[in-house]
């Protein structure tokens, strides 16, 4: 009877050693999973965070772009404006000049 006992006691630490051989098995299953989980998710969270990156960088270089436009479009104004002043004075002074010069005579 002594025997018999041993012999279930040892059957049951094998099934014991077993079933945690088993739960150590699982849990490292399930940590490797986790890690893969973990690595695609900071994939993700980076490319994310790229794209975003990438979008913010062409935004400012599509609203530098129209600010240089703009600024490109009202310099042109501005100097169609002061050549056609200086356009207009050019005579006047010329007309002076002419003046000048036939008052001297």
């Amino acid at each position: 009877m002594a025997v018999e006992v041993l012999n279930e006691v040892r059957k049951v630490e094998a099934q014991a050693d077993a079933r945690i051989e088993a739960a150590r098995s699982e849990a490292k299953g399930i940590i490797a999973a986790a890690r893969d989980r973990a690595r695609a998710l900071v994939q993700e969270a980076v490319s994310k965070a790229q794209a975003e990156a990438d979008e913010m960088i062409a935004a400012g270089e599509r609203e530098g772009r129209e600010e240089g436009e703009r600024i490109a479009r009202d310099a042109e104004s501005e100097a169609g404006s002061i050549a056609e002043r200086a356009s207009q004075r050019q005579q006047d002074a010329v007309r002076l000049v002419l003046d000048a010069i036939l008052q001297v005579r």
